[in-house]
């Protein structure tokens, strides 16, 4: 009789749609059942995208059967897809796996070891990337599509709260504390060039304005702030470089925003010139 492992992922929205973590694990029982195999453990990967090999239930099953090379025969999966989303990833993974004495045997496809089985499984590895690569790219194109359309398709910055009841929209937020206000303030004095960054700093913090962590105001958490334009109302497209005009409330004003740039410019240090 063969030893096996099983290895079930879904990600919460593949949960949904009906790939569920029971009849993945079902399916792989059944199958090991009919093929005489003894399954050792189940490893279960809740909520992870395929598309990086880091993740946590992958790296623990690695181990497991680098542990235990030569004990364990095979490692099955309901689909190819399941195990990666990357063509790399996938033989990579599989090589890692040969290597300590185990075949990877997906239930539901019929990969074999002769070239017709080893050509379907590249095809399904294949399939398996354009699928994902076809997802990101709809991905951007919708969040590229919101950015022309003036809103924000990622969490709104320190001093802003997103509203999700009927239409997505961003708004200050003064739910708490005035906090745009006191951050509205701090733009306005150091627009004025009256002040350093650490003279700011030191203000923001008496005023009592702390990360939406609840932590105080840091050297990088100020770089953050004074150099993001979406308190001026812009939105900067990060694929083109293009730049939008929001539909929330800018903070400041698009001179202000100017005003402060070359203030930070003027206050970094010059790089030393050679001998």
């Amino acid at each position: 009789m063969k030893n096996g492992i099983i290895y079930c992922r879904v990600s919460s929205k593949e949960q949904i749609e009906g790939t569920s973590l029971e009849s993945q694990e079902l399916a792989c029982g059944e199958f090991a059942r009919s093929k005489g195999i003894e399954i050792q453990r189940v490893f279960v990967e809740r909520g992870e995208s395929a598309k990086f090999a880091d993740r946590t239930e992958l790296l623990e099953l690695l181990d497991y059967c680098r542990k235990r090379k030569g004990e364990l025969d095979v490692l099955l999966v309901w689909k190819l897809d399941r195990l990666a989303r990357n063509v790399n990833d996938h033989f990579n993974i599989k090589a890692t796996l040969l290597k300590y004495g185990l075949q990877v045997v997906s239930v539901t496809e019929p990969i074999d070891s002769n070239p017709e089985g080893k050509l379907l499984e590249t095809i399904l590895a294949g399939f398996a990337q354009f699928d994902n690569d076809v997802r990101a790219m709809r991905t951007v194109q919708g969040m590229r599509k919101k950015l022309q359309d003036g809103l924000f398709p990622w969490n709104a910055p320190l001093g802003y709260r997103t509203v999700t009841r009927g239409e997505k929209k961003t708004l200050p937020d003064e739910a708490v504390q005035p906090l745009f206000g006191l951050l509205q303030k701090a733009w306005k004095a150091f627009a004025t060039g009256a002040y350093t960054k650490a003279e700011i700093q030191r203000l923001m913090t008496t005023w009592g304005i702390t990360t939406r962590k609840d932590k105080p105001i840091s050297n990088q958490s100020i770089d953050n702030l004074f150099r993001n334009p979406y308190y001026a109302g812009i939105f900067v497209d990060p694929w083109s470089g293009e730049e939008y005009e929001g539909k929330h409330t800018p903070m400041i004003t698009r001179e202000e925003f100017a005003r402060v740039q070359q203030l930070i410019r003027d206050a970094e240090p010059l790089s030393s010139s050679p001998s």
